[in-house]
């Protein structure tokens, strides 16, 4: 309802007083006739927006623009409940600057953050200066570098030059606004440099038209603009922004305790838990809207992903995206300086989860490692869901998360490392105390067979036919010999544990002379054939005695589990620049938990398990290897490699 009505309001809205007072407000319209209980609720809102332009509605049926100066709330009678006065006038063209800037102090009034205050001057830009962008700069004792951009989320501040920087130095000091050209992604463009603060701030406020001058006329824009309207914005902005980043530094601080603290929880976990983690931590800690964990490998040769977060696009990654994403890990990984990039069109080698294309327009990686020990690389990324770019403030918190994560990882690791040493130290014990058990059996079997064929003699001696004898003496040397190879196997196995087994004389030999003396020393009974086929030409450089050990430890393995009525069969022969010696056998082979040349590996044939073992080590001694294969037909292939001869 309205009561009171002058002349200036006829004029302004063509309605008279008797039109206006005793019924509905006829200036507003239905819309705003609804809205007028929620602005009465909201009035401590309402009050302070004012003054502001809105549409009036003339009685010609037409909306105007009046300027509303001041708003009253008015307590009405008791049974009428409160309303509101209004004084409002016609629109002069400075209102519009008056309007805007009052907007934009109420938003720059409720700003928490860097961004709300680039958001609340980008909006007043493109209200009071439309084509327009600006972006702040600020000068130190080595010159003038980017500070923030105002706009666009991924224009770069950093990627901006200035023609004459000494342009800048004579504008703080004087205060005034000085036309200049700036350069940004490789574009020239004509800019209103503006003083922000004080002359100590040292900041200016860089407005640039940001279209082609196509026309002429628009050449003259500069000039048009308030000067006092831009640098009161500019001026506001810069304190603002002061008032926000001291808060954002107290938040900061907090932010990076917390951070450290997530990292703390993870103590104690195994490596795949603690990445797990950290992902999912540093993605919340940094508002990132992806995040992944990339370890290097046990020799530091690549890079492999141990963990991966998004809450923007669908998991897991597929085949395709992780291989892409490992590759641009290893390009980001730098030892020595974080990588971060504000947008990702700028790094096109940057692909899966951290493509542009992909959806990612901000990536912050961080290397993690200590000292030279190189642990792995820390991947963010903001996207397209919450397009925004990373601050200082991260970049502080990021330092933070990878110092606490490496040493977490490592610890980890170094954790995993010794449970992993600590349960092969007990299997080596269990081995090894069924390993001295099986060879005491061993032993006691050919020492007792000894010790009875000695005594039958003694005792029996003059009477014991000739024949039984022999019999005897041929048993105890057959049960000695054995005694003997085990024992050398044993001697053998301590001095390649101590490191002292080498070959002692590297000199031409020929390896069918070795493998002729080991078919000697392994006699093989009436119920084996050993059937040979060597080139009687192949030398190579080493110790003859031990590549004779060698081929005998082979053979004897062979005879121990090849059935009776069977051959064992040796070849040698050249192969390139190798030679190569196969003993293949008919057995059943070695089962697949076992490995042969595990220093307590026994089969079933008996014997000290360290033979095997021995031949690796003399071969790998002398420059070569050795495998193990399934035979054709059945049976297990021993295969040794040596370098030729030169």
């Amino acid at each position: 309802m309205v009561r009171v009505w002058n002349e200036a309001a006829v004029q302004l809205t063509g309605y008279t007083k008797e039109q206006a007072i005793g019924g509905p407000i006829p200036t507003l319209t239905p819309a705003q006739i609804e809205g007028m209980e929620r602005w009465l609720e909201d009035w401590d809102y309402w009050a302070y927006s004012v003054p502001v332009i809105r549409p009036a509605l003339h009685a010609d049926g037409r909306l105007r623009q009046v300027l509303v100066s001041e708003v009253v709330r008015l307590d009405g009678a008791q049974e009428e409940g409160p309303g509101l006065g209004m004084f409002f006038r016609q629109v002069r063209p400075s209102d519009i600057h008056t309007h805007a800037r009052n907007v934009f102090s109420g938003r720059l009034a409720a700003s928490v953050r860097v961004d709300d205050v680039l958001e609340a001057l980008d909006a007043v830009v493109a209200d009071l200066f439309p084509g327009h962008r600006g972006f702040f700069v600020r000068g130190s004792a080595v010159g003038w570098e980017g500070w923030l951009s105002v706009g666009d989320y991924h224009e770069v501040a950093q990627n901006l030059t200035v023609a004459s920087p000494q342009v800048l130095d004579f504008v703080v000091d004087t205060g005034v606004c000085v036309d200049t050209m700036i350069t940004v992604a490789g574009r020239e463009l004509d800019a209103l440099a503006v003083p922000s603060g004080p002359t100590k701030a040292r900041t200016v406020l860089l407005l640039a038209r940001d279209t082609e001058l196509d026309d002429p006329d628009e050449e003259q824009w500069i000039s048009e603009i308030d000067h006092e309207l831009v640098m009161a914005l500019a001026s506001e902005a810069w304190a603002t922004l002061g008032r926000v980043e001291a808060v954002d530094e107290l938040e900061g601080k907090v932010e990076i305790l917390e951070a450290i603290a997530g990292v703390a929880q993870t103590a104690g976990l195994d490596t795949q838990a603690v990445a797990d983690h950290l992902v999912r931590h540093t993605s919340v800690a940094l508002s990132c809207e992806r995040a992944a964990l990339y370890l290097w490998n046990d020799d530091g040769s690549d890079l492999e992903l141990a963990s991966f977060h998004a809450t923007d696009m669908p998991l897991p990654l597929s085949e395709k995206d992780h291989k892409a994403g490992v590759s641009a890990a290893h390009d980001m990984f730098d030892s020595i300086t974080p990588f971060l990039t504000q947008d990702t069109r700028t790094c096109p080698w940057l692909d899966g989860p951290w493509d542009h294309d992909r959806g990612a327009l901000a990536v912050y990686a961080m290397p993690l490692g200590i000292g030279d020990q190189k642990v792995g690389v820390l991947v963010v990324a903001h996207t397209t869901a919450n397009p925004r770019g990373f601050t200082s403030l991260c970049t502080q918190v990021g330092e933070a998360v990878s110092r606490q994560a490496s040493l977490a990882l490592a610890n980890a690791q170094l954790f995993s490392k010794q449970e992993e040493a600590t349960e092969r130290f007990k299997r080596m014990d269990r081995q090894r105390a069924d390993w001295i058990a099986g060879v005491v059996h061993d032993l006691r079997s050919p020492m007792t067979a000894i010790s009875g064929f000695v005594d039958t003699i003694i005792q029996r001696g003059d009477t014991l036919p000739p024949d039984k004898r022999d019999e005897a003496l041929d048993a105890i040397s057959r049960q000695s010999t054995r005694v003997n190879r085990m024992l050398d196997d044993m001697m053998d196995s301590a001095m390649a544990e101590a490191g002292v087994l080498s070959p002692e004389r590297q000199v031409p030999l020929v390896l069918a002379d070795a493998i002729s003396d080991a078919v000697v020393v392994a006699a093989p009974d009436d119920q084996h054939r050993i059937s040979v086929e060597a080139n009687p030409d192949i030398e190579v450089l080493g110790d003859l005695g031990q590549i004779t050990r060698v081929v005998q430890n082979l053979l004897v393995n062979a005879l121990h589990h090849t059935p009776a009525d069977t051959d064992v069969r040796i070849t040698l022969a050249e192969e390139g620049d190798n030679a190569v010696l196969n003993v293949t056998d008919r057995g059943p082979g070695f089962p697949e938990d076992v490995d042969p040349f595990s220093r307590f590996g026994r089969g079933s044939g008996g014997g000290t398990g360290l033979g095997l073992y021995t031949v690796k080590r003399i071969v790998e001694l002398h420059r070569g290897s050795i495998a193990v294969h399934a035979a054709a037909g059945g049976g297990t292939t021993l295969s040794v490699t040596l370098p030729l001869r030169p």
